[in-house]
């Protein structure tokens, strides 16, 4: 766990912007995540959350601001599970957010998806996630770790190496 707090403090250190980063993350559409991941070549994390969903207002209040230089190293797209009416157009696709959701592999709430600019798939977790936790996915992705390593091997080997060692 030291390792992990090692590991979150020297990426807070490394994002690229301003020194003070805003504890508040804005989500934005599905169709405008992506343009800003085309755009910028950032990853793309789907949040899939619902207004009845007491993990995904804990996570939103104690875990993504602790978190927050590491989700400004990613597009950020959130999706209403619960939004069966409203429509979202992804390329030539029209679907509804919870479809979207299932689309992308989600099951319930919270789920987080990460994919890569364009949309291929590089990982996805569901329910509540510890600060330590999320932070070390939201790393092994922003760090392109997962194009060498599976995530158990890495989360195994970063939990294992002190600092310096």
């Amino acid at each position: 766990m030291f390792f992990t707090a090692f590991l979150l403090a020297l990426l807070v250190h490394a994002s690229p912007g301003p020194a003070s980063v805003a504890e508040d993350v804005t989500w934005a559409s599905l169709p405008d995540a992506f343009a800003k991941a085309a755009a910028t070549e950032h990853h793309v994390l789907i949040y899939v959350h619902a207004a009845w969903c007491g993990p995904c207002r804990q996570m939103e209040a104690a875990v993504f601001p602790e978190v927050a230089p590491l989700l400004a190293r990613f597009a950020h797209a959130e999706l209403d599970y619960a939004d069966h009416e409203s429509r979202l157009t992804l390329g030539d696709h029209t679907r509804s957010p919870f479809a979207w959701a299932q689309h992308f592999g989600a099951a319930g709430t919270p789920t987080f998806v990460l994919l890569e600019p364009d949309g291929t798939p590089i990982s996805r977790v569901q329910g509540a996630q510890t600060t330590g936790a999320f932070a070390l996915l939201l790393a092994y992705v922003a760090t392109d770790a997962y194009q060498h390593t599976d995530f158990a091997s890495y989360a195994e080997q970063t939990q294992a190496t002190p600092p310096g060692g």
